[in-house]
């Protein structure tokens, strides 16, 4: 190398060098914090951000460094077999290590922290899939019991047979009444569920258990084969049918996406635990990144715990309609949940679903509706939730039967959801006082 081309080399060294190091004075984690910037997203870890700022800011003053020896003097010229082994091997090693720095100050979990804060689920002969028959705390990313699993339904432990003087309610649903919703984990009311319960012994009925049979995921049709394989065995007093939104999943287009053909079963447990060589390499922040854009590695388990997705897809397109057969498909299924219930001595309560989805919704509330799952545009959705109101209330007014209008209860009411049926703080605190006030002055005290 010529002696321009060195002092050119070396005083671009040099000038990058301060530039790094002016950027990340101004740039600190301590700037960040006072600015509310990153320091307030989510996952945010400071001690990483510090280190960090600390490795870039000696890389630019290894920079300047380097530059202000060579034109002092003070060290001997690298042969070109050190400047090659710089630049092929060192450069390419600290940017590496910067990027995964950079990548660990907002550290995304690795597959196994994602199981371990994830619901399971195992194959099931009569669902598409269903929560394991065991006992599981599983905790939020502070180490706090998010959900509590108990012989494969959500809530606290039961005893299978039925203690003599006990009144039974079962909730049938997916994962509105799964429940657990909203941002504030500390909350005592996220679970509506639970708390109907709660509420109940308040006032008295200490005789009543409630058992939380929803499953994410699950529509009218898993229900009614669990139902049949084990839920009746519980001897249930009053089973409450709570569905909709997953079931219209369905009704896009009946012909090529009923059930039969739409739905992907489970073929085994949820949660493969990373092994080898991507349990390894899971340790560092790039490769979880890597994964999440190219989920499809061979040899590598998937960061998304449910990757398992229905086997066609619904297409990009919104449609303004859908078919009749799918809502005639949702009818057949209430009706065969309820002679079931009929069957085993329970009396069936259907309920109409509570949803922020309406008519009027704003714009803002429009963004919060997940309209990728059914692929219908809204007035289409809307026409589908009043379609499957008109069939609960039909079914639910019959002899024998007992019906709710929960949904007009709340009337879409932007406080109380957090997306199209999960339910806010608010919402989780609405909807088990009214539940608990018309189980309370209807059922109980006939």
């Amino acid at each position: 190398m010529s002696d321009s081309k060195k002092t050119r080399f070396y005083m671009g060294v040099s000038v990058f060098g301060v530039l790094i190091m002016l950027t990340t004075l101004f740039l600190n984690p301590l700037v960040f914090s006072l600015l509310g910037f990153l320091s307030d997203a989510p996952n945010y870890r400071p001690a990483n951000a510090w280190i960090l700022f600390i490795v870039v800011l000696g890389l630019g003053a290894g920079c300047l460094g380097v530059g202000y020896r060579h034109f002092m003097g003070c060290r001997p010229e690298p042969t070109d077999r050190k400047k090659k082994l710089l630049i092929w091997l060192g450069i390419p090693l600290i940017a590496l290590l910067i990027v995964e720095l950079t990548l660990r100050v907002r550290p995304v979990p690795t597959t196994t922290q994602a199981f371990d804060m994830s619901v399971p689920y195992v194959p099931s002969p009569v669902a598409r899939h269903m929560l394991p028959n065991t006992e599981i705390d599983i905790p939020d990313e502070d180490g706090r019991v998010n959900y509590r699993i108990r012989s494969g339904y959500h809530g606290r432990a039961f005893q299978k047979t039925k203690p003599a003087g006990q009144v039974r309610l079962v909730f049938l649903g997916g994962s509105h009444v799964f429940g657990d919703h909203g941002p504030n984990r500390e909350h005592p009311s996220r679970n509506w569920i639970g708390n109907i319960e709660g509420k109940l012994h308040e006032t008295g009925h200490q005789h009543v258990r409630i058992i939380n049979a929803g499953v994410p995921g699950h529509s009218s049709f898993d229900s009614l084969g669990r139902y049949l394989a084990e839920i009746h065995l519980f001897e249930p007093d009053y089973v409450f049918v709570c569905h909709a939104w997953n079931d219209m999943k369905y009704f896009r287009d009946y012909d090529r996406y009923s059930p039969l053909r739409l739905t992907s079963t489970l073929q085994s447990p949820s949660h493969q635990y990373p092994k080898g060589l991507d349990w390894l390499l899971e340790r560092t922040q790039l490769w979880l990144r890597i994964k999440q854009y190219m989920p499809d590695i061979p040899g590598t388990t998937s960061t998304n715990p449910h990757s398992y997705r229905d086997a066609a897809s619904l297409g990009n397109e919104a449609l303004d309609g859908f078919s009749k057969l799918g809502v005639r498909q949702f009818e057949l299924n209430l009706r065969m949940i309820v002679a079931l219930a009929l069957e085993t001595g329970a009396q069936p309560i259907l309920l109409t679903q509570p949803r922020l989805v309406h008519r009027d919704n704003s714009a803002e509330e429009r963004e919060r509706i997940g309209y990728e799952h059914q692929r219908l545009t809204h007035d289409a959705l809307c026409s589908a939730y009043e379609a499957t109101d008109q069939i609960v209330a039909k079914i639910g007014r019959a002899s024998g039967v007992g019906y709710f209008d929960f949904a007009s209860a709340v009337r879409g009411d932007p406080r109380f959801f957090v997306d199209h049926v999960h339910l806010s703080i608010e919402g989780n605190t609405e909807l088990s006082a009214i539940l608990s006030d018309y189980i309370a002055s209807e059922l109980l005290k006939r």
